[in-house]
């Protein structure tokens, strides 16, 4: 698998009207412009160190109803981060 630098894959999911999950939560420090300048949503890994990958697919399963409503309601572009427990621990409108 090649790597893809994050600001193509930050302009690919505005492109495609998707939401970006990432386990890169600096993502929204480091390219802070890109984010701004796009309608991209943006769910990060409250941390990356997680050994059970399983566990973050679980919080997603059961954030997804409020994952959805964010991603339908709020203005865009926002970045959240999510615990293994299911929380949305930070959102925030990038202006």
């Amino acid at each position: 698998m090649r790597n893809v630098p994050d600001s193509e894959v930050i302009k690919f999911c505005h492109k495609h009207g998707w939401m970006l999950v990432t386990r890169d939560r600096e993502m929204k420090n480091l390219h802070r412009e890109d984010i701004r300048r796009s309608e991209v949503a943006i769910l990060a890994t409250a941390h990356n160190s997680a050994k059970d990958q399983g566990e973050w697919v679980a919080a997603i399963v059961n954030l997804k109803g409020r994952i959805l409503r964010e991603f339908r309601k709020r203005e865009r572009p926002w970045f959240a981060v999510f615990s293994r427990e299911s929380n949305i621990t930070s959102i925030e409108t990038i202006k």
